[in-house]
């Protein structure tokens, strides 16, 4: 499989940690989803919470170190990758309520960030990158205002991906960040977007 360092274009060094942040996170979910929580010790639990608040810091800090990039269409792709980490910790890893504040001040900045993406200038992974973004904003979005928007963002996605089938998406958004409980609450915004995908025509099974 592609390394996740190659997934950003240009591969210069805020790309290269944000690539590895995504990583030390795939290291962790995976932990979350093979492990029973009853069998942790106090060890286990300070050790996890210790590499979580140093990619937190990491993310924190790519903030101020991202440069001036060649490749303009990249920054807006990598803020939000790196905003979508934050929200991921927090309500994958961390456990806080999805519709907690400060998801929702999340969600706002990444916004106008995904407006700014040029998807026909990117390579196929790095859309499945976007996608990954756009379904851990969905999740949070769910029942709120901010919704609809991204429903119709995700739509519009698969639709230029050509994906009209949750097998499709699901291997697509574990290539990022595999996650079991991301994947369960993506299954419920594909069938807002699995709706819209059919008022438009096309086929778009369970």
């Amino acid at each position: 499989m592609q390394g996740l360092s190659s997934l950003f274009v240009p591969l210069d060094e805020p790309s290269k940690e944000l690539s590895q942040c995504l990583q030390d996170l795939r290291e962790l979910a995976f932990e979350f989803d093979s492990s029973h929580f009853s069998k942790w010790t106090d060890s286990d639990l300070l050790r996890i919470d210790e590499r979580l608040t140093v990619i937190m810091y990491k993310l924190t800090a790519l903030k101020r170190s991202s440069p001036d990039f060649s490749v303009k269409s990249t920054l807006p792709m990598q803020e939000c990758c790196r905003l979508s980490a934050f929200i991921f910790i927090s309500v994958y890893l961390r456990e806080r309520p999805r519709l907690a504040f400060v998801h929702m001040d999340l969600l706002k900045q990444m916004k106008p960030h995904l407006k700014e993406m040029k998807l026909y200038s990117f390579r196929r992974s790095q859309l499945k990158v976007v996608l990954w973004i756009l379904f851990v904003g969905g999740t949070v979005a769910l029942d709120t205002a901010a919704e609809t928007w991204f429903v119709a963002e995700i739509t519009n996605l698969l639709i230029f991906m050509r994906f009209q089938d949750w097998e499709s998406i699901e291997t697509a958004l574990q290539e990022i960040v595999k996650s079991q409980r991301l994947i369960i609450h993506s299954k419920l915004v594909w069938q807002k977007v699995r709706r819209n995908l059919q008022s438009l025509g096309m086929q778009a099974p369970n």
